[in-house]
């Protein structure tokens, strides 16, 4: 009976003083650091979701898979079930233990026994916040474990998308190689009965070999690029990089973007930002904690149970006994340690507000990069485009004019190479340009919703 009264009273009693000496978690440290950018930076800003515009259920499986099969991003996750299991931990709360002692003890001959079975309560109590400050730093870092492990599936989607994109341009050059050896095959055995007839020159003919000799060396450089480039998709879903890739979807069409904005609204939803911001905070706890480390420590132990000279006998309960009992520890000498380890995390503080500082700065260039790239490039990729068409042409005008005696056979051959070029160029620029799109949803930290948005002027 005493040990249940004994349990339940230090229970009741300590509540109170945890309710009273609980303190709240550390503010986010974003506000301040918002309001004061220039307007311009606060408007909203509207970009399209890079995955909408693609529409490709391949590069959706790709993502999937390389989120279920990926071993970075799992050894990501468990470092995160790792951090939120140690923010679980309270110490404000009581701790609860069942004692169970046999000991033999010999004092000049006499050899005695004692044994003891019961429950030992021991509490600190938490007057000046330490135990609090504790958690929060806890929580905190559990908090930005959580946005790390957003920023990495972002990453990790994006970088599959990139690399996807590479794959379906190098497979594209791969096939326009092909088709360019079919037409230097075609272009060699023309040259060639022109030659047997008596109406070309051996040098139209030499001229023909080479260059269908240095189409075939540049065949076997695309080729080894775009299985380079499937190892890398595949290393990135998991798999080994020897398994093929279905390579069946054409390169994803390109639209103009509608001219936008940076808005602030960036610094709140970009993962590394907020894992910085939420470093910050538990830094800021930690801080606090190390000031309130050379404070007393006061704390409460209680214990009940029975006694004897043997277990079994103390285990049968005829001999109870309880104890209480508070203590207060107050740190005098340790050699400087406490204050080193306060100077230690201010400094540490101090560097986490310029990480957080340096990440914001490093979401707004990212952002503001892509933007400016995604102009430009557009406006190259346009132009590109024309140039391709305007070869064509050329292509096409030299080849007649060879055949009807008016160029000769390296002019021909010179406007095959610039038109084959030019499409080249048109193929890589979509896309680098693609590429660049999803950098830009990347910068932004994901899709914003079209209804919590309005449009930039």
């Amino acid at each position: 009976m005493g040990f249940w009264k004994m349990t339940f009273l230090v229970l009741f009693c300590l509540s109170g003083v945890l309710a009273c000496a609980s303190k709240t978690v550390p503010k986010e440290p974003l506000q301040s650091l918002t309001s004061e950018l220039p307007k311009y930076l606060r408007q909203p800003l509207i970009i399209p979701d890079w995955f909408e515009q693609f529409n490709d259920p391949i590069l959706q499986g790709l993502i999937n898979e390389a989120v279920e099969q990926n071993p970075d991003w799992h050894a990501i996750a468990a470092r995160l079930t790792a951090s939120t299991a140690l923010a679980s931990i309270d110490g404000r709360l009581p701790n609860l233990d069942l004692n169970v002692d046999n000991q033999r003890s010999d004092n000049n001959g006499t050899v005695s026994d004692t044994a003891s079975i019961g429950l030992r309560l021991s509490w600190e109590i938490d007057l000046w916040g330490r135990l609090a400050q504790q958690r929060a730093a806890n929580v905190w870092s559990a908090k930005a474990s959580a946005a790390d492990a957003q920023w990495a599936r972002f990453s990790l989607s994006a970088n599959v998308s990139k690399a996807w994109l590479t794959v379906l341009a190098n497979h594209q050059q791969f096939l326009l190689n092909q088709q360019r050896q079919q037409n230097l095959q075609q272009s060699l055995e023309l040259v060639e009965d022109g030659f047997s007839q008596g109406t070309r020159e051996a040098l139209d003919l030499y001229s023909a070999r080479a260059e269908l000799a240095s189409g075939s060396a540049n065949l076997h450089r695309v080729e080894r690029a775009f299985k380079q480039s499937q190892y890398q998709l595949s290393r990135l879903l998991g798999r080994y990089p020897g398994d093929a890739i279905n390579t069946g979807s054409k390169m994803p069409s390109v639209a103009a973007l509608p001219p936008s904005q940076l808005s602030s609204i960036l610094l709140e939803r970009r993962p590394d930002v907020r894992a910085a911001q939420f470093n910050l905070a538990a830094q800021q706890a930690r801080r606090k904690l190390a000031q309130k480390n050379r404070l007393p420590v006061f704390s409460l132990t209680a214990q009940t149970g029975y006694a004897s000279d043997t277990l079994a006998n103390a285990v049968d309960g005829k001999t109870p006994f309880w104890s209480a009992l508070g203590n207060v520890t107050a740190p005098l000498f340790r050699g400087k340690a406490l204050a080193a380890e306060s100077e230690r995390q201010a400094s540490l503080y101090r560097a986490a507000v310029a990480d957080f500082k340096s990440a914001a700065l490093n979401a707004f260039q990212d952002a503001l990069n892509t933007l400016n790239n995604e102009q430009t490039l557009y406006q190259e990729w346009r132009g590109a485009q024309q140039a391709a068409t305007i070869s064509e042409q050329a292509e096409q005008q030299a080849l007649e004019r060879y055949l009807s005696g008016l160029e000769n056979f390296n002019t021909w051959l010179q406007s095959q190479r610039t038109a084959f070029d030019r499409k080249i160029n048109v193929l890589e620029l979509q896309a680098t340009l693609l590429q660049n799109r999803v950098d830009l949803h990347l910068a932004l930290g994901g899709h914003i919703p079209r209804e919590n948005t309005t449009n930039v002027p």
